[in-house]
C-alpha cells in the first residue's frame, strides 16, 4: 500500500507540472537608459561665460543666463537704414557699436574699465551697376574708465576716456588718399542720470535719461574740422510706454543736439509684437540735419531721413 500510494502522487504530481500556466500581465518592458549626455556637466568652479558668449567648441564651460556674467553690450545706436529722401537708388546707413566691459568691480559703487567700438558706414548697397561701393566708414574706438552707483543700473554711469574717430584713408604704396583723409582724437567725459519715476495712483508713462558728452579735441586733421566738432554734445533718451495699451505705445528714442546739427534716432517695437518674440529686430527711423553727418563732407549742410531696422 505504501508503495502503491507513493505512485500515486507522483502521477499526480507529473500531471500537475502540465497544466498550462494561469494567465498574468505580461511583465513591464525595460525602461531604455538614457542616452549619454553630449557633454559633461560643468566643472566646478570653472570659468561662467557671459550669456551671449556661448563657448566656440565642446569645452564643458557654463554660459550664465544672469546678467550679472553680462560683459558686453549695445555701445551707442546699432541700426541699418535705407535714405528716404536721395533719390534711386537710395543709400544704405548703418552703425555698430559695441562695448566690453573688461574690469566691473562692486555691485554697488562700481568702477569699471571698458573699451568700446563704433563704425558708421554709407553703402550704395544698391546701385549694382558700380558694384555697390561703400561711400565712407567712420571709425570710432574708445578707452575709457566708469563709474556707476549701481552696477546693474546702466541708466546712471560717469565715463572718462580717451577716443580717436578716422575715415581710415591715407597714403598707401598703390594710392594716394590723403586728401580725403579725416582724423581727431579726443579727451572726453560723459555723464548721463537717469530719471526713476515713482508708482502712485497709476504707473508712468515715460522715462527720461538727461546726458552731455564733453570734451577736448587733438590732433585735428584737418584743423578746419575743430569749429564743427566744437566741445561735446548734449543728449537725451527717452523710453515711454502707456499702461493701457503697452505694447502700441511702446517707443524708444535717443536725441543728440550738437553746435552744428540734431539728430533723432525713433525705435518701435512693432516686429517683436507681431511676431510674439521670434523676430527682435525694431522699425528704425532717423532724422538727421545739420553738418558733419560724414567726415569727409564733414562742412556741407544736408537733412537725410532713414527708415530701417534698429537694435536694441
Amino acid at each position: 500500500m505504501k508503495r502503491g500510494g507513493a505512485a500515486l502522487v507522483g502521477a499526480f504530481l507529473c500531471l500537475a507540472s502540465r497544466r498550462p500556466a494561469r494567465a498574468t500581465e505580461p511583465p513591464p518592458a525595460a525602461t531604455a537608459p538614457p542616452p549619454p549626455p553630449t557633454q559633461p556637466p560643468p566643472e566646478h568652479g570653472g570659468l561662467v561665460r557671459a550669456p551671449g558668449a556661448p563657448p566656440r567648441t565642446a569645452i564643458n564651460e557654463e554660459v550664465g543666463t544672469s546678467s550679472v556674467y553680462q560683459y558686453f553690450f549695445l555701445h551707442d545706436d546699432n541700426y541699418v537704414g535705407l535714405q528716404l529722401n536721395g533719390g534711386w537708388p537710395p543709400r544704405a546707413k548703418f552703425q555698430v557699436s559695441l562695448r566690453f566691459d573688461m574690469v566691473s568691480l562692486g555691485d554697488v559703487n562700481n568702477f569699471g574699465l571698458n573699451f568700446a567700438y563704433t563704425q558708421k558706414s554709407f553703402w550704395d548697397v544698391l546701385d549694382l551697376q558700380n558694384s555697390s561701393p561703400f561711400i565712407e566708414n567712420d571709425y570710432k574706438p574708445e578707452f575709457f574708465l566708469s563709474y556707476r552707483p549701481r552696477r546693474q543700473q546702466r541708466f546712471r554711469e560717469i565715463q572718462l576716456g580717451f577716443q580717436h574717430e578716422s575715415n581710415g584713408l591715407g597714403v598707401t604704396s598703390s594710392a594716394d588718399q590723403l586728401a580725403d583723409s579725416r582724423s581727431w582724437e579726443a579727451v572726453f567725459v560723459d555723464a548721463r542720470w537717469g530719471i526713476t519715476r515713482s508708482w502712485t495712483a497709476s504707473p508712468p508713462w515715460f522715462w527720461v535719461t538727461p546726458g552731455i558728452r564733453a570734451w577736448y579735441p587733438f590732433g585735428l586733421a584737418p584743423e578746419q574740422m575743430r569749429d564743427v566738432l566744437w566741445y561735446g554734445y548734449a543728449y537725451l533718451d527717452i523710453d515711454t510706454r502707456i499702461p493701457s495699451m503697452p505694447e502700441a505705445s511702446r517707443i524708444s528714442a535717443r536725441l543728440k543736439l550738437r553746435r552744428h546739427n540734431f539728430e533723432a534716432n525713433v525705435y518701435y517695437p512693432l516686429l517683436p509684437f507681431v511676431s510674439e518674440g521670434k523676430v527682435a529686430v525694431w522699425i528704425f527711423f532717423q532724422l538727421f540735419t545739420g553738418k558733419a553727418e560724414r567726415l569727409i563732407t564733414y562742412d556741407q549742410q544736408v537733412t537725410h531721413l532713414y527708415l530701417g531696422l534698429g537694435f536694441q
